[in-house]
């Protein structure tokens, strides 16, 4: 115990709660250095996430690409291609009052912007909903309405 006393009283020990670390004096004086010399840390980490991917989009095409006609080289219209017809929506509902209207169709509530069955919803008011299905423009109106 006294030998422990002597070399902690010349720097030469550090006690810690399981056991004890002798250094010698060059290793202390290294040690000492190295902290003054570090950097400071002052202030709110440099953190933003303006460059960072929104973890809620998309990393799927968006549904206007995938409806584009194909095209050949000089960028005409390869083919007519052939029309499909319109699949079978049912509007069921509207939500227009708030910030962010909205739609029922085939029992799911779609936003504006968003694809139902290939088709983009393009704007949701009292009178139904405009849809865009392969360039065409059309109204979809509630059952009863």
């Amino acid at each position: 115990m006294h030998l422990l006393k002597y070399l902690a009283a010349r720097n030469l020990i550090v006690v810690g709660g399981l056991g004890a670390l002798i250094i010698g004096e060059s290793a202390l004086a290294a040690t000492r250095e190295e902290v003054s010399a570090a950097p400071a840390i002052s202030g709110d980490p440099l953190y933003t996430a303006q460059s960072l991917r929104d973890p809620m989009k998309s990393l799927l095409p968006q549904h206007e690409e995938m409806l584009r006609p194909a095209r050949d080289d000089d960028g005409k219209n390869a083919k007519k291609l052939a029309k499909t017809p319109m699949p079978v929506l049912e509007l069921q509902g509207v939500l227009w009052g708030g910030p962010k209207p909205s739609a029922i169709i085939n029992s799911e509530v779609y936003g504006v912007g968003e694809a139902v069955k290939g088709v983009i919803i393009k704007s949701v008011d009292r009178t139904g909903v405009k849809v865009e299905f392969q360039g065409q423009v059309l109204t979809l109106t509630p059952k009863g309405g």
